[in-house]
């Protein structure tokens, strides 16, 4: 192989790392924090499930967050899965409902529009909402039936972040 022919193949195997190297980049860049939503990245039952706790005992949740990213795009699902030990006098309904309203209160604070908010059958609440760049489902609904007055729920948030509408509102529409 000549000289020529050398250094057209060193410059295409340069160009192709180069490439693959800014592509993989790209979606690293996408599936990070900065395409959370605030709500999404801050939301913890915590403060709800310790109203509704027995004395001497801490509700416990299991947190874990999957995100994919791709040029253009990123998704991401929260899901956290409270247990409860009921205080007397407390039911799992009431706690469901105050883990909604938490939500919908946050939400609202952080300057979300609601698309939807309605129970879920045959129990729990999902909200849908637009925040930022991102458009998301918030669901909670009880994942057993309550035993020994413990209750056990599923909380799942997912959002879709999208480039093209971090740059529309970045350039004021809204």
């Amino acid at each position: 192989m000549n000289f020529k022919a050398r250094l057209g193949l060193g410059a295409i195997l340069v160009l192709t790392f180069l490439f693959l190297f800014l592509i993989d980049r790209s979606v690293d860049q996408k599936s990070a924090p900065s395409t959370q939503s605030s709500f999404l990245r801050a939301y913890d039952p915590s403060s709800v499930c310790a109203a509704f706790s027995a004395p001497n005992t801490t509700p416990k949740t299991t947190r874990n967050l999957d995100s994919e990213g791709s040029v253009g795009f990123a998704t991401h699902r929260l899901t956290l899965d409270p247990t409860v030990s009921l205080a007397p006098g407390k039911t799992e309904d009431e706690l469901l409902a105050a883990l909604h309203d938490d939500a919908r209160s946050r939400l609202t604070r952080d300057g979300a529009r609601l698309l939807t908010d309605h129970p879920e059958k045959p129990a729990g609440y999902r909200i849908g909402y637009e925040l930022g760049a991102s458009r998301g489902a918030f669901v909670v609904k009880p994942t057993s039936s309550t035993v020994n007055n413990t209750a056990h729920f599923n909380i799942t948030i997912e959002e879709m972040w999208s480039e093209a509408e971090s740059h529309r509102i970045a350039k004021g529409h809204s």
